[in-house]
């Protein structure tokens, strides 16, 4: 139930029981509540609603600097996509178990509208990862860098099928890579390094587009594409792939220029339709029909837009040497 101007009531209440279990010592949070306020949550620092339905479908708390414990509140959040947590302090606070749950609540919710991007980086999580997190399976970018995590990746992570961006670095997982990360075939941006991870890394043809930066400092890895030859191997040869400061392959460079062109085309599109066919919205159907496309182009444009940006922040921090 909407409270007048735009804010889910019930979303509302939800962010305010997630603000209680958190301690906000610089005031980030100052207007979740606050008398200016918080009559329309869509207006509070770091939420986003969608323009229409006004429900919440992003949270970003980026760097400010929170501590406190992720309240399980955040499932009564039905259409998130976007959970930004990154650069805040959960000190020694595990990755919930009901993060798998995020967006599950509603049966009805269209899959476009699932949790897409998860970022819990640089946060001092411990403990292992939830089994819960592959029921996720829109994911495009799960980020749980420079914590404390430890464990085993889980054999079933090829139920990821949409990850375009994975990074558990600097962490302290060991066991195996499974299989299950090979046929990852849509992932654009893979990081794995400085961990414990041991034995052979799955020989896939896309596995091997990555250089070997994604992989380094796990002293018990070999195989392709690092130097260091499995004892079942005779001879290693290191693909010629190349790779810039941020540690990506050539190649997801050039994603990155490709995605912005079909950015582009797609606004283009957009704006041709309008002019070239708008007179049909005078149509019932056809009106019903152009706002289904114009959602899912929007979707697909705020997924790109805020892959990207994750993907240019990781570049940034591995630039510094973070």
């Amino acid at each position: 139930m909407k409270n007048g101007i735009g804010c889910i009531e019930e979303e509302k209440e939800a962010l305010l029981k997630f603000k209680d279990e958190l301690i906000d010592e610089d005031g980030q949070l100052s207007s979740w509540g606050n008398e200016k306020y918080k009559r329309d949550c869509c207006k509070w620092s770091g939420v986003n609603c969608d323009n229409q339905t006004y429900h919440i479908v992003e949270l970003d708390l980026y760097d400010m600097h929170l501590r406190g414990n992720i309240s399980v509140s955040l499932l009564e959040i039905q259409y998130l996509k976007y959970l930004d947590l990154t650069y805040n302090d959960f000190h020694y606070s595990r990755i919930p178990h009901f993060i798998g749950s995020l967006g599950k609540e509603a049966e009805y919710i269209n899959t476009l509208e699932l949790v897409k991007l998860i970022d819990l980086s640089s946060n001092n999580l411990v403990g292992d990862v939830p089994m819960e997190i592959t029921n996720l399976v829109m994911l495009v970018g799960l980020n749980f860098s420079r914590n404390n995590l430890f464990g085993f990746l889980h054999a079933n992570i090829e139920q990821l099928r949409s990850l375009d961006f994975l990074d558990f670095s600097r962490n302290h997982f060991s066991g195996g890579i499974p299989n299950g990360v090979s046929q990852l075939d849509q992932l654009g941006v893979l990081d794995l390094s400085y961990n414990s991870l041991s034995g052979k890394i799955p020989q896939s043809i896309h596995l091997r587009t990555f250089n070997a930066f994604a992989f380094e400092e796990n002293p018990g890895l070999c195989g392709l594409p690092l130097t260091k030859a499995c004892p079942e191997d005779e001879i290693v040869q290191v693909p010629k792939i190349g790779y810039n400061f941020d540690g990506m392959k050539d190649q997801e460079e050039d994603k990155l220029i490709n995605d912005g062109f079909y950015i582009s085309m797609a606004i283009g599109f957009i704006f041709g339709f309008w002019g070239v066919c708008g007179t049909f919205m005078l149509n019932h159907s056809w009106r019903i029909a152009f706002f289904k496309l114009w959602n899912s182009i929007m979707d697909w444009l705020y997924v790109k837009i805020a892959i990207n940006k994750i993907r240019l922040r990781e570049a940034y921090h591995k630039s510094v040497k973070f």
